[in-house]
């Protein structure tokens, strides 16, 4: 028997408010309390894992490490507070320092009359074309499992781009 095939996205949340209901929402298992973390088992011999980032700067060097074997990663935005653009920003900035994987960003309360609409984030958020800015709702199993196959398909679209 061989080993199971595993792939990492790393949920990055700038609030670092969101990550676990987020994953929650698409997981199989349930996670300690302290670590943002899940699991989907696409079939007996592939799994695809869920982390979150370190909220503490001192161990920023364990993004380096989860993201060095990451598929790639989705960013979850409030796309009705503009109080948290800035860091949102931010955040996006310096994981792309980090790595040069594919990335989405997943704007939460798409349902709500506050939206930003999808333009105006992108420009406020200084996001390139390329990259999807995909609506979801947080707490809905199906809206959650629409980002991550977002990203898949970035995923697969970066391969085939590579051959």
């Amino acid at each position: 028997m061989s080993n199971p095939e595993t792939y990492q996205i790393i949920v990055i949340d700038p609030s670092y408010n969101n990550e676990q209901i987020f994953i929650d929402a698409i997981s199989e298992i349930e996670a300690p309390d302290y670590i943002p973390f899940g699991r989907i088992a696409i079939d007996d011999c592939r799994n695809v894992y869920f982390f979150s980032t370190p909220k503490n700067r001192r161990i920023d060097f364990i993004w380096e490490m989860i993201s060095d074997k990451a598929l790639g990663f989705i960013i979850i935005i409030d796309g009705v507070d503009p109080g948290t653009f800035r860091e949102s920003r931010s955040m996006v900035e310096s994981f792309r320092a980090y790595c040069h994987l594919p990335y989405i960003i997943a704007a939460n309360h798409h349902n709500s009359p506050d939206v930003w609409p999808i333009d105006d984030l992108r420009i406020v958020l200084r996001i390139p074309e390329f990259v999807p800015i995909v609506p979801f709702d947080l707490g809905d199993r199906e809206s959650v499992k629409n980002v991550v196959l977002e990203l898949l398909y970035c995923v697969l679209a970066e391969l085939a781009s590579q051959e």
